[in-house]
């Protein structure tokens, strides 16, 4: 597999492929904060994540909760190349372009999901509105996202 070009259905194997923690500690501590936290306040946490299906590839799981409390990141990226496999970017002030500078281009305003994008600020994001996401719609804060991420990514 070419992590740098992955087709369609590398990316939905990926995504789909069962995972688990490399430290069980680690993530227990990131799942519960997140999962058991009344208030929301700012932090930033990351975590190793195993394919089980193909042990050589390796994920980091990361989480960016900004002081307010509907605006807040939560991505799985490989740690192969950097490039984001699935990220969750929640905020209503937030705005994304696809296919800048093109016949294509279309701006992306709030809420959104990136799908397999290289860690270049200048690449394209592969970037779609909660609209394109029916599980996602009635979703606003970091606990019903990371539990809807987790299950999404086949995290367990």
């Amino acid at each position: 597999m070419d992590y740098d070009s992955l087709t369609t259905s590398e990316i939905t194997e990926l995504v789909t492929d069962p995972k688990k923690p490399a430290n069980n500690v680690e993530y227990n501590d990131i799942y519960n904060e997140i999962v058991t936290t009344i208030l929301s306040e700012q932090s930033q946490k990351k975590t190793v994540i195993l394919d089980t299906i193909d042990d050589s590839i390796d994920y980091i799981l990361t989480t960016n909760q900004s002081p307010i409390e509907t605006r807040f990141t939560i991505a799985l990226i490989l740690k192969i190349n950097h490039y984001t496999l699935v990220r969750y970017d929640f905020g209503k002030t937030l705005k994304h372009t696809n296919d800048y500078g093109t016949d294509h281009e279309q701006v992306i305003r709030g809420s959104h999901v990136h799908i397999y994008c290289a860690p270049n600020k200048y690449s394209p994001k592969n970037v779609y509105p909660i609209s394109d996401f029916p599980r996602l719609h009635n979703i606003e804060l970091i606990k019903s996202a990371f539990l809807e991420f987790i299950s999404f990514t086949h995290i367990k």
